[in-house]
């Protein structure tokens, strides 16, 4: 009668065993899966709205040189961590945009926390405003002035 009782707890047990590990098996999985296809990759790490408020990058100044080049000075926070921003330069009837980041050797990106002011070569004439835009959000807009 005990050999009957002792080979029923061990049936039960193994049962137990076996769909514990298979629970465990399918959370393993699922967290797995769950790493490889986040949602956070699909999205920016932070909103538009909090760029805007938090402004990773500040113009200080835009303003056409004697070369009638666009001067603009920017500062980088030091937060900030991005590899890639765009000028966007307007006038009444046209937009132009210019890549700062890796894929343009003219123009590196500055590093956390400092100023640099970029030169755009080719400014569409009569640019009247500038536009930082990154993560296709427009952190800030500027006035250009007319002299340096």
């Amino acid at each position: 009668m005990q050999s009957l009782n002792k080979k029923a707890q061990a049936s039960a047990l193994i049962t137990v065993m076996t769909i514990l590990l298979t629970i465990s098996l399918i959370i393993l999985v699922a967290l797995s899966i769950n790493k490889i296809i986040s949602p956070a990759r699909f999205s920016p790490q932070i909103s538009c709205l909090d760029m805007q408020v938090s402004q990773p990058l500040t113009m200080t100044k835009a303003c056409v040189n004697s070369e009638d080049k666009i001067e603009v000075s920017v500062r980088r926070d030091l937060t900030a961590d991005f590899n890639e921003f765009y000028f966007v330069t307007q006038t009444r009837q046209e937009t132009e945009r210019y890549l700062v980041g890796p894929n343009c050797p003219l123009c590196e990106l500055q590093g956390k926390g400092e100023t640099k002011t970029y030169i755009l070569e080719e400014p569409l004439p009569e640019t009247e405003k500038i536009t930082i835009l990154l993560n296709a959000c427009a952190v800030q807009t500027i006035n250009v002035r007319e002299d340096c």
